[in-house]
């Protein structure tokens, strides 16, 4: 037993001695253990940054409030923060045990997602069909109604006009006819809120709009429900920003009716007189020679409307 015992207390001496050597070639190699902070341009926690020394396969992630610790870390060593949306860094160590670091956005990342009803994703996994009208040019433009802004401008997008009336509504069909009882119209949305069926939108300022996008495709539906199945239309009107004062003034002027009457023919002599050279002209019997037509329409001579005839119709 003494023997054995002895064995033991030698093979205990010698790991001790082992791990202390260990922790003295740790302390002469330099190494060190990191700790920090990872925030964002406004001061607020990035948590699950990822921390990692360059080149190596030693990294951790920062935690909830964007600490973070590694151990390991060479004094002369870089360390790698990097996250989906932010820019990366990368901060040289320099000896010091505590390195917190600031990411700044990734603006051209971000202009690669969409946000798509209640969540977002890459344009390149993007199925729905968007697109997208600036009105920045089309100020000049002498429009009456958003549907004369569309039309033309947008692919896919059918803007028909059914009356040449001044101020008369259009037809907009964004995926053609779908219902035989039942709206075809897209659905309009203001700056977020529904505003009804698109076709009458002369009560919305064209001036006033910044852009327009439209949903040609039955994801819409997944967002506005059975409304959106006949394509939706978005749009952004102008908003008031903080320490900015801008003023613009536009004037026009429609005429909804004729400024003179028209110049009516009251004459019937002459009428009857220049429809019977027609039918000469073109080898036809004339029809003004006090005789029954073929159809049975009597018309009188030149003669009889010259005096006996009474009555006068005001074509």
């Amino acid at each position: 037993m003494g023997i054995t015992f002895k064995k033991i207390l030698a093979a205990g001496l010698a790991f001790c001695l082992a791990c202390a050597g260990s922790a003295v070639a740790l302390a002469q190699s330099g190494q060190l253990t990191v700790r920090g902070k990872v925030v964002d341009q406004s001061g607020l926690a990035v948590p699950g940054a990822t921390v990692v020394v360059a080149g190596t396969l030693n990294g951790t992630t920062a935690g909830p409030d964007g600490t973070y610790t590694l151990s390991r870390v060479a004094p002369d060593a870089v360390l790698e923060f990097s996250i989906l949306g932010y820019q990366s860094q990368s901060i040289s160590v320099g000896g010091r045990t505590v390195i917190d670091c600031v990411l700044a956005e990734d603006t051209l990342m971000l202009d690669d997602v969409v946000v798509v009803g209640y969540g977002q994703m890459k344009k390149s996994d993007l199925t729905g069909s968007v697109a997208s009208v600036k009105t920045e040019g089309l100020t000049d433009v002498p429009a009456n109604s958003i549907e004369s802004l569309m039309q033309g401008r947008i692919a896919g997008v059918q803007v028909t006009n059914n009356s040449q009336e001044p101020g008369a509504s259009s037809i907009v069909r964004v995926r053609g006819n779908s219902s035989i009882n039942g709206s075809n119209a897209p659905l309009l949305v203001v700056d977020g809120f529904p505003f009804g069926d698109a076709g009458n939108l002369s009560q919305i300022n064209p001036q006033d709009i910044v852009s327009m996008e439209v949903l040609k495709d039955a994801s819409a539906s997944a967002i506005y429900g059975s409304r959106g199945a006949n394509g939706v239309i978005l749009i952004t009107t102008n908003k008031a920003a903080a320490g900015k004062t801008s003023i613009s003034v536009r004037q026009q002027t429609t005429l909804s009716q004729m400024t003179s009457e028209l110049n009516l023919w009251r004459d019937p002599v002459l009428m009857a007189i220049t429809q019977n050279e027609s039918k000469v002209n073109a080898g036809m019997t004339p029809l003004y020679v006090g005789a029954l037509s073929a159809n049975g329409v009597y018309y009188p001579s030149i003669q009889e409307l010259q005096t006996t005839w009474t009555t006068n119709t005001r074509w």
